[in-house]
């Protein structure tokens, strides 16, 4: 906890934190330095586990998954609210031990999927225990399968003790300044190397603001309303108007309009407009969760039909 609390540490992603429960002593232990902590325990297991500290008077709540399907990693999802530049970025703290199987690209690509259909920002970090300063078909896949989803690798400098580069940092551009980044590869806290980050900012620049108008139609009584629109044209008569014929729709239009005034006022607000991929729209998204169900249902059977 001096580390962070030395080094002004905001968020931290931490691999292999060995709890074994939601509350323990270690986690009052970080509470009592000013941090909070959300994490993904392992019951009755040694070793493992992911989590994300950062600082108490930041909220970051836990983003539920549907993982049953994913068994080659473990992962703890968290979104910062109360931050309105940061309202859809969500950080994601990942471990990975043993041989790499194809199943894990499958259960990435499976998250990074799920994710990406929910949120257009995503750091995601952790112990990959892929080595990614030397070329294997490992790392290509790695490469290759986050890429797709516009994420990118952060740096390939050795985090750990024997020069492996295996804790990665994977995140949607324009969310870290890659020029921030620092291992400390003299503290001799673990194995691993802390990796910090000065900066990890949505940069306002590329972003302008838009006002959108809107009326929140799921509020209205639909029974009353009915009635007050029924009630306005057995008073409003055609006929009492037929002279002026412009006249009379505006004034048909414009009664019509202050009825739905008062049950639906028109709400404006001003959001940041923030650009998209042309091409990562929609239909893509739901053309790629397909792709995964097939893909899933071929493993399962190996019927190609």
């Amino acid at each position: 906890m001096m580390l962070l609390q030395d080094n002004n540490i905001d968020i931290a992603f931490i691999s292999e934190t060995w709890l074994t429960d939601r509350n323990n002593v270690s986690t009052a232990t970080i509470k009592s330095y000013g941090y909070n902590i959300i994490h993904d325990y392992r019951i009755d297991m040694r070793g493992g586990g992911t989590g994300l500290i950062f600082k108490n008077h930041m909220k970051i709540k836990i983003v539920n998954i549907d993982a049953h399907e994913i068994s080659t990693f473990s992962f703890i999802v968290g979104k910062l609210t109360g931050v309105a530049d940061f309202s859809n970025v969500v950080f994601v703290c990942l471990y990975r031990t043993g041989p790499v199987s194809s199943k894990f690209f499958t259960d990435l690509n499976d998250l990074l999927g799920k994710l990406s259909l929910r949120f257009e920002n995503v750091v995601i970090a952790g112990d990959f225990n892929i080595h990614m300063e030397r070329p294997s078909n490992d790392a290509k896949k790695l490469l290759e399968t986050t890429e797709s989803y516009g994420l990118q690798l952060l740096s390939d400098t050795p985090t750990h003790k024997d020069g492996g580069c295996i804790d990665l940092l994977f995140y949607s551009a324009d969310l870290i300044d890659p020029d921030s980044v620092k291992v400390d590869n003299v503290l001799n806290v673990s194995d691993h190397y802390p990796v910090f980050l000065s900066s990890l900012v949505l940069k306002l620049s590329k972003k302008s603001a838009k006002q959108v108008s809107y009326r929140e139609m799921k509020k209205i009584d639909h029974t009353v309303l009915t009635l007050e629109i029924e009630g306005f044209l057995s008073r409003y008569t055609i006929l009492e108007h037929s002279s002026q014929f412009k006249k009379c729709i505006l004034d048909f239009f414009s009664g019509l309009q202050k009825i739905i005034n008062v049950h639906a006022p028109l709400v404006t607000k001003t959001i940041s407009d923030v650009p998209h991929a042309p091409w990562f729209d929609t239909e893509y998204k739901k053309q790629r969760a397909l792709c995964r169900k097939l893909e899933r249902t071929w493993r399962k059977t190996k019927n190609s039909d």
